[in-house]
């Protein structure tokens, strides 16, 4: 704040009668002229020492050299401020930069040493950069340029598979193991990288050797699977000859040696089921368990099964209710290794759930992949060993001493033989609720379904001898999808929901192509087969359509193409049929 004082220098009037307005020199000067403006006069009158007069115009112009005397002294120290500041920010840059590029050195000098190799992939798949242990692994050369590890990558193929394994699940890393040159195995592990805002910046590729480790478990395996060849042999015979003598071909037993042969039986076919067990795990291991896949209808696979287990759970007081659904779309699967699948979780729900218990099995569909279901009420899984419960030989609440626990082998299969049909499992619930047992199989196209079941058949026509009839249900129609939908929809699930009493050879099948279509195979004496599998579809359209004929302009259409009258190929039957196509009301 500027004083009146600090103007004194101003050479000014001395004499007192010059103005009316008399201030202190402590006075400001711009409450001085606040009060001049106030009681309308052009000079103050101040008195200190002596008097002094000063005008509005000493006091302005005062005023603004006190200001431009302010304004040059913070001219300075702003100066010498910023140029403070500039040498302290070139101090921090340069403390920066020598701690980026240490720590840039530390990341360079810890990649280089890595005993794996290290590989970085841009977005397009170029190699942006490879440590000497990638380089070593790859080409058998630390210094070799990248060209060199480009050509490796694509012999192995290494990135058509992260390309692939990506565009089916975005977002997701992978792992792969590849036989490289000189007999070396090598593990590839590949993790996507993304900036702050989720964009996709390219891959980490870490490459390790895994030769021995490989030859290790190829040596374990080939040892189980030789060891349990030679159990089989005499497993085998002793089962034989218990039988032999139980049914009484070495003469006459006693109630107590029927007793103990009895358990000799059990133990037999419980040490043959320990045995089939590590021979199938060590299938999986090294990736030749034979997978058989057919056209496979689930509904009735799981029926069955429930069909064979209620004896089982009946006798240990254990209800199984079962949720599966009249009719479903076949998929194309093992289906003797999903009965195991299934098997296996039951054998599990049944053995941990206490009597009087309930076990649950539902059969479901959602989006592209079939569901399959096993619950139960019984002692459940904490969460903590849920992953747990899957690796080879973990047991959890396993009482000590033999008994009927098992080998601790039978999830690890199950979980091989679903991966191997490229669905998974999984397990959900706890100790309170027991332990809800899912696994997931991929839906499979109508289509390739009917194609790969024409091949069987095509086989097979030479041994069978069998006449087969193929039938396409049509719905042609000017209205709109949904209206499709909704009409001819209903009436698909209705026809297929009537199949079984159609459908009871095993070359049969019934498959819905689209919510228009629907196609039926039948196999055998085929005159009456077909005739009541037109008057079945006949009444049901009938029946479905008698009130909302006229309204939905719906003409339902059949053609029949019969195997070997119409053509000598039966991939021919799918295009003769449609072509035959006539309305069937």
């Amino acid at each position: 704040m500027v004083r009146i004082a600090d103007l004194i220098q101003i050479s000014g009037l001395d004499k007192a009668t010059a103005s009316s307005l008399v201030l202190s020199p402590d006075t400001p000067v711009k409450e001085a002229l606040f009060r001049m403006q106030e009681m309308g006069c052009d000079s103050i009158r101040v008195e200190n020492d002596r008097v002094i007069v000063l005008s509005k115009e000493d006091l302005l112009t005062g005023l603004l050299r006190e200001l431009d005397s302010a304004q040059a002294m913070l001219h300075s120290l702003q100066n010498q401020v910023e140029g403070g500041l500039a040498d302290q920010l070139d101090l921090v840059q340069e403390s920066v930069r020598a701690l980026a590029q240490t720590e840039k050195s530390k990341l360079e000098i810890a990649v280089n040493n890595l005993s794996e190799g290290l590989i970085i992939l841009d977005r397009s798949g170029r190699i942006e950069s490879a440590n000497p242990a990638a380089r070593h692994l790859l080409t058998k050369g630390q210094n070799n340029p990248l060209e060199a590890i480009y050509e490796v990558l694509d012999q192995l193929e290494i990135r058509d598979q992260i390309k692939k394994a990506q565009e089916k699940a975005a977002g997701k890393g992978g792992e792969s193991r590849i036989k490289a040159g000189n007999d070396r195995m090598l593990n590839v592990r590949w993790t996507p990288m993304h900036d702050e805002w989720g964009h996709f910046l390219g891959n980490v590729v870490m490459v390790r050797d895994v030769t021995e480790q490989y030859t290790v478990e190829t040596a374990k395996s080939d040892f189980i699977t030789s060891v349990s060849h030679e159990l089989r042999t005499p497993l085998t015979s002793i089962q034989n000859m218990v039988s032999n003598i139980q049914a009484g071909v070495a003469g006459c037993i006693s109630n107590k040696m029927r007793d103990y042969l009895g358990t000799m039986k059990s133990d037999c076919h419980r040490l043959t089921d320990l045995v089939n067990d590590l021979l199938d795990m060590a299938k999986l291991e090294a990736g030749s368990m034979p997978i058989n896949r057919c056209v496979t209808n689930l509904t009735e696979l799981m029926e069955q099964i429930v069909e064979d287990y209620s004896p089982v759970a009946k006798q240990k007081r254990i209800q199984i209710n079962k949720k599966i659904p009249t009719w479903m779309q076949p998929v194309y699967a093992d289906s003797r290794r999903i009965v195991q699948v299934v098997n296996n979780l039951l054998d599990n729900a049944i053995k941990f759930t206490d009597p009087d218990g309930i076990i649950q099995i539902h059969l479901y569909d959602n989006d592209n992949s079939i569901f399959v279901e096993v619950e139960d009420t019984g002692i459940g899984i904490e969460s903590h060993l849920r992953e747990q419960i899957f690796s080879k030989f973990y047991q959890i609440n396993r009482r000590s001493g033999p008994g009927s626990q098992g080998s601790g082998l039978g999830l690890a299969i199950c979980q091989g033989i679903i991966t191997a049909h490229g669905g998974s499992i999984w397990v959900d619930g706890d100790r309170e609720k027991g332990s809800r047992f899912c696994f997931s199989l991929p839906k499979c196209d109508s289509d390739v379904i009917l194609k790969k079941h024409l091949e069987v058949l095509n086989s097979q026509t030479g041994s069978r001898g069998d006449e087969i009839a193929l039938m396409v249900l049509n719905c042609n129609s000017h209205n709109s999808a949904d209206m499709v939908i909704g009409l001819f929809g209903g009436l698909m699930k209705r026809i297929l929901a009537e199949r079984n009493s159609i459908l009871v050879d095993e070359g049969d099948l019934a498959v819905q192509m689209n919510d228009s279509e629907a196609i039926f195979v039948l196999c055998g004496r085929l005159s009456h087969r077909v005739s009541k599998l037109n008057k079945m579809i006949r009444k049901i359209v009938g029946n479905h359509f008698k009130k909302k004929w006229k309204e939905a302009s719906i003409l339902p259409m059949v053609g029949l193409g019969v195997y070997p009258a119409d053509t000598g190929d039966l991939l021919e039957l799918v295009r003769i049929a449609r072509i035959r196509m006539k309305p069937l009301l």
